[in-house]
């Protein structure tokens, strides 16, 4: 079998208008393509004409505006258009032809870039102008890739601090707003992001080398009483992908991670792993012991499946006799003594006059 020829990736996203739409047919295909005439411009204002290709059940308007997702090819011949296959396009509703149609269409900016290559070039640096390095891209169509270079500027900011460059042939990720055209077939990259040392990426640890001292922020999000320690472990795990730091040198080393080996009984051998399986433990459920009620009846069944006559009143245990409610002994009787009227018991008294008192208390 024929090793199948390299190709990256080379996208864009980006809002176009589309213009003189017409069907092409496609080499061993039995439908055709749309093919549209477009611009796209950067973010310098530099313009260059491009070709788009898309499958639709019709022709658009000419005019059309659209959100398209697609991969470009720009040829390294200068004389050949710039074609971008989409992926996805999407018109926005209205009618081209109407004055104010324009107006509802959002600013979307210059085209988003996100490309996947190999560099190509070292890193340019001439002063006070924004450091630069080209990367090569290739997109398949047709049965076959084609290359594309794609140059990279890293903006004098503080987004981008000072980081060695990358040796030459080292896979690179990267994204960004195109900011120039070069020499009319080299489209150039605002970088915003990008992911570096792609060939030794660990899968399990994820882990990226850090480049330089602590990166400038504009805004705070600890206070620096507040600050982790170094020290103190965390649960997120680095990834190899950053914003601050783009580029790693060729004289950095990952830490190199043993793959398990294989007992001859076919049994891993995790003690020489940096990564230990976890295994959860099965916990058996624990049976309630049988009353005597159920252990009765489950013999009872089993000898009925094993008789030959499963009617046998032998085998079924005789009803046991309903219990007979306890009669209450009846409540003893207390001797009641008769009522005594408080009043009719107690001797009479006789009321002394207000005229003795006084002479009782004054002898």
């Amino acid at each position: 079998m024929a090793a199948t020829p390299p190709a990256t990736l080379y996208t864009i996203v980006g809002i176009f208008a589309i213009a003189d739409g017409r069907e092409e047919p496609v080499p061993n295909k039995s439908y055709p393509i749309h093919v549209y005439n477009s611009v796209l411009e950067a973010e310098d204002n530099s313009k260059i004409k491009v070709h788009i290709h898309n499958f639709g059940p019709s022709l658009l308007a000419n005019f059309t505006n659209v959100l398209l997702i697609g991969k470009v090819i720009f040829p390294l011949d200068p004389s050949i258009v710039p074609t971008i296959i989409s992926y996805k396009l999407a018109p926005f509703p209205g009618n081209p032809s109407a004055r104010g149609y324009d107006d509802y269409i959002p600013s979307f900016g210059p085209p988003f870039i996100m490309a996947t290559g190999h560099v190509s070039s070292p890193v340019r640096s001439t002063g006070s102008e924004p450091r630069s390095f080209s990367m090569t891209a290739s997109t398949w169509n047709n049965g076959a890739p084609h290359a594309s270079s794609v140059m990279c500027i890293l903006k004098n900011n503080a987004c981008w601090p000072r980081a060695p460059p990358l040796p030459l042939r080292s896979p690179l990720s990267v994204v960004g707003p195109a900011c120039g055209i070069i020499d009319k077939h080299i489209l150039a990259i605002s970088l915003a992001d990008t992911a570096t040392n792609l060939a030794h990426l660990d899968p399990i640890l994820a882990q990226r080398a850090s480049l330089g001292g602590q990166p400038r922020r504009k805004f705070l999000a600890h206070l620096k009483d507040d600050e982790p320690s170094s020290s103190t472990p965390t649960n997120v795990s680095p990834v190899a992908s950053t914003s601050q730091v783009p580029l790693i040198s060729s004289q950095i080393d990952l830490p190199p991670t043993s793959s398990p080996t294989f007992t001859p009984n076919n049994v891993p051998d995790h003690s020489q792993s940096d990564v230990l399986p976890y295994v959860t433990p099965i916990k058996k459920p624990r049976r309630k012991p049988l009353t005597k009620a159920e252990k009765a009846a489950a013999a009872a069944a089993a000898a009925i499946m094993n008789t030959t006559d499963p009617l046998d009143p032998s085998l079924f245990p005789p009803p046991a006799a309903p219990k007979t409610p306890r009669r209450k002994a009846p409540a003893k009787s207390v001797p009641t003594l008769p009522l005594m009227d408080p009043v009719a018991a107690s001797p009479p008294q006789q009321m002394e006059s207000p005229r003795k008192r006084r002479k009782q208390s004054n002898p």
